[in-house]
């Protein structure tokens, strides 16, 4: 498929139609995840990190916004067990395909050699995800690692930053972090659904432009 001769608009809808047929289902709302995309391919970006891909459905979706060839990192725990590894690996044999160089590192984001490969293998990156373990040290951490990698003028993302569970579980902490980086001076917007649970909101994609 000739990506480069379809606009923005049409791009984004084809690969969230197949992701959400393929990849189980899109963890991020369709409106949010446009508003975020097409900043994304504003960018003009070619170096792109996502710490927490499941199945890839994010991944795939974002990988569209992205120049041809462009280089990918991803950071992505297996479950034992679950198929979304198996999809995950299937999902980057597709972007390979596409032409993208995509490295993968299944383990913990916080694993020092990982860390280490990351920043060596991308010191800079255009844009970074951040969809990994969602408790406070682990989000904090993935950006401090892979989040300040982002250049000047680029972008980060972190999912769930409205995020409220269900069945009484404590909110994940996302936003806290995404809080304190607008506290300290990054500028930003929050992209949030408008699905509610009990009257809140749920979910929602925060932006740091860097």
């Amino acid at each position: 498929m000739m990506w480069d001769k379809m606009d923005k608009q049409e791009i984004f809808n084809l690969r969230w139609a197949w992701a959400q047929s393929n990849v189980f289902e899109v963890a991020q709302h369709k409106e949010e995840m446009w508003e975020m995309w097409r900043r994304v391919a504003e960018l003009d970006a070619s170096r792109m990190i996502e710490v927490g891909s499941y199945a890839g459905g994010s991944l795939y979706v974002y990988a569209g916004a992205l120049k041809h060839p462009s280089t990918i990192v991803v950071v992505d725990y297996p479950i034992e067990g679950d198929p979304a590894s198996g999809v995950l690996r299937t999902t980057i044999a597709i972007l390979k395909a596409e032409g993208h160089t995509v490295h993968y590192f299944p383990g913990d984001s916080q694993d020092a050699d990982i860390i280490k490969s990351v920043r060596e293998l991308m010191p800079v990156a255009d844009f970074v995800h951040i969809d990994g373990d969602h408790t406070y040290e682990y989000v904090k951490a993935d950006w401090k690692n892979y989040g300040t990698l982002v250049r000047k003028g680029g972008l980060a993302a972190l999912h769930d930053v409205q995020y409220v569970r269900k069945a009484g579980l404590p909110p994940t902490r996302s936003g806290q972090v995404y809080d304190e980086l607008i506290e300290r001076g990054y500028k930003g917007r929050q992209f949030v659904q408008t699905e509610r649970l009990n009257g809140k909101k749920i979910s929602g994609i925060g932006l740091i432009e860097t």
